[in-house]
């Protein structure tokens, strides 16, 4: 194979590759996740999500609305 057809075949395989990437963030990808499923036999028991921003420098106590705790160190 010569330079120029080596060039296309790695600009064609770029250029699909960069056409397959999608920009989601990952709360949105986190949004787009299925939590329920239709015969989950704890359907009547989850509770919404609940989002927390921490400081990774520092501990953390995290209190979620029905009182779970998580302690971060």
């Amino acid at each position: 194979m010569n330079y120029k057809t080596i060039s296309i075949l790695f600009l064609a395989i770029l250029g699909l590759t960069l056409i397959q990437c999608k920009n989601k963030s990952i709360s949105e990808t986190i949004i787009d996740t299925i939590k329920f499923h239709p015969n989950d036999p704890f359907i009547n028991s989850i509770v919404p999500s609940q989002k927390f921003d921490i400081d990774s420098k520092q501990d953390n106590v995290i209190e979620g609305i029905n009182g779970t705790v998580i302690v971060c160190n």
